[in-house]
């Protein structure tokens, strides 16, 4: 599960993940992770409002409890076990999102 999550990284991240401390490997590795798909969301997109519609369903799912996630999403289960509130993980959906406003200005 972990081995698809950790091929989503970018090599430096990978190099900043094999130097984190055993016990911050797991949250490390959410963190970064989440950041690469929410990029790939930007990248990816064709339509600015698609992306932003798949940047609200992350929004919404950090906003809600873990246990209400769906099931499947190996990213999501990771996740589940971040050591703190997982709705400040939504600050990285918003900053994301904060670049869609030029393709929203065109």
């Amino acid at each position: 599960m972990h081995e698809t999550l950790l091929e989503s990284l970018s090599l430096p991240h990978r190099l900043a993940l094999s130097y984190a401390p055993g016990s911050a490997r797991g949250p490390v590795l959410g963190l970064l992770a989440l950041d690469a798909r929410l990029a790939a969301i930007l990248r990816q997109r064709t339509e600015p409002v698609i992306a932003q519609i798949k940047l609200a369903w992350w929004r919404d799912r950090l906003a809600e409890d873990p246990v209400n996630w769906p099931e499947g999403e190996p990213l999501l289960a990771l996740l589940q076990h971040w050591p703190g509130d997982t709705r400040v993980l939504g600050a990285m959906v918003d900053g994301w999102e904060a670049l869609l406003e030029e393709d929203f200005g065109k």
